[in-house]
């Protein structure tokens, strides 16, 4: 009998898509809890995850991991990637704070991506690891929504974002305003679909020279050509004017304000200089 039901579980399931089958191939389930969630299942009109979690096969979180991989959902579980802690995007994509970035693509799909436009600076005053997370976690939201996307560490002062994705920083984007390497510096993040990094690259004495090179307008025409969304990170204003030279390429900017630590003079000064470069001011974001 659990032969059978179970050939029938997996008859029925020839695609990816069925749960019950993905639950078993996870070892999540056994053939016998297997049949004993169809029965349940049939018995109450439910759902087959809702029917394993009712017998206590299953806890909530399996059945969102399951959906993860159903939808073809990028979605990593702690210890299984070398991405930092604090990208909650990638860990815990169900979260109150994850609803929040995602709200705010939505926000950047209607005002910006939508008209055809893919790229967008972040910008912020103070230095802290605010702008960096925020750029990363929402990097990963659009790939989880299926958009090509890059991510473009432009803190070549303090950049964050290759140590965040546990990926090297041997050559980047300051190799390439140097003409010493082009695009196939580019890196892809492991487990997550469609999302990649140009790391700052070797440290420079001359951050605010390379900047002004022709070779940045000419890099990120030929990102927009190859991803769909591309994100800029920045260096903090207070400690150098990098912003000011990236924003009339970037064409548009998102400010980050850190919670507790952003002060009212500090976000009139990024409000100001970001006015100055031309590009679009498409917000302000409050992170905690």
């Amino acid at each position: 009998m659990r032969e059978s039901v179970f050939q029938s579980l997996e008859g029925r399931s020839a695609h990816a898509g069925n749960i019950g089958k993905l639950l078993l191939d996870a070892g999540k389930l056994t053939p016998l809890q297997a049949e004993k969630t169809m029965i349940l299942q049939k018995e109450r009109g439910i759902r087959f995850g809702e029917a394993a979690v009712q017998l206590g096969y299953v806890q909530q979180k399996d059945i969102a991991e399951i959906l993860a991989v159903q939808f073809d959902y990028p979605y990593l579980l702690k210890g299984q990637s070398a991405l930092n802690h604090k990208l909650v995007a990638a860990y815990e994509p169900f979260s109150k704070s994850v609803e929040a970035l995602r709200s705010l693509r939505t926000q950047l799909m209607l005002r910006w991506f939508s008209a055809g436009n893919k790229t967008v600076m972040f910008a912020s005053f103070e230095s802290n690891a605010a702008c960096s997370l925020t750029v990363a976690n929402l990097a990963i939201v659009f790939s989880q929504l299926g958009e090509r996307t890059l991510i473009i560490d432009g803190n070549l002062r303090s950049p964050r974002q290759h140590r965040l994705f546990g990926l090297p920083n041997d050559s980047g984007l300051t190799d390439i305003l140097a003409q010493r390497a082009n695009t196939g510096v580019i890196q892809k993040v492991e487990n997550l679909l469609g999302l990649n990094l140009l790391s700052a690259g070797t440290s420079a004495p001359n951050p605010q020279e390379l900047l002004s090179r022709s070779q940045l307008g000419e890099l990120l025409h030929e990102a927009e050509q190859a991803f769909d969304i591309v994100l800029i990170d920045t260096a903090p204003l207070n400690e150098s004017s990098d912003a000011q030279l990236i924003g009339p390429l970037g064409k548009a900017v998102v400010m980050v304000l850190q919670k507790n630590t952003s002060t009212a003079r500090g976000a009139e000064k990024l409000n100001a200089a970001m006015k100055v470069t031309g590009a679009e001011r498409l917000g302000v974001i409050l992170v905690d």
